[in-house]
C-alpha cells in the first residue's frame, strides 16, 4: 500500500515534507492518517509550516542513501569479477586471493 500511496501522492508528499513519515509508517491506519493531512495542507495551504530541521534531516539521509548504494554498486562490480578457483578452493580477485 504504502508504494502506491508514495507513487500517486508523491508530489503533495514531497511538497509538505511528508514522503518520509509514509515510509516510516508502522501500519494502515497511520498512512491514511498522514494522507488526510496532505489533503487538509492541499485544501488550505496556509496552515502548512515549512519545517527547515526536517527538511536538513531529508537532505542527510539523501546523502546516507546516495553513498550506501554507492557502496553496494561497488561491492556486486567487485563481486562480479571475482572468481571461485576450483584447483585451490579459494576467491580470486583479479588474481589476488580474498
Amino acid at each position: 500500500m504504502i508504494f502506491h500511496v508514495r507513487r500517486i501522492l508523491k508530489d503533495a508528499l514531497v511538497q509538505f515534507q511528508l514522503m518520509e513519515d509514509v515510509v516510516s509508517a508502522p501500519d494502515k491506519d497511520t498512512v491514511e492518517s498522514i494522507v488526510d493531512k496532505s489533503e487538509r495542507y492541499q485544501k488550505d495551504s496556509s496552515v502548512f509550516q515549512f519545517d527547515e530541521l526536517k527538511a536538513k534531516r531529508e537532505k542527510e539521509l539523501l546523502k546516507i542513501r546516495k553513498e550506501e548504494e554507492g557502496r553496494r554498486r561497488r561491492y556486486e562490480e567487485r563481486m562480479m569479477r571475482c572468481e571461485w578457483c576450483m584447483v585451490c578452493g579459494v576467491w580470486h580477485y583479479d588474481g589476488v586471493f580474498i
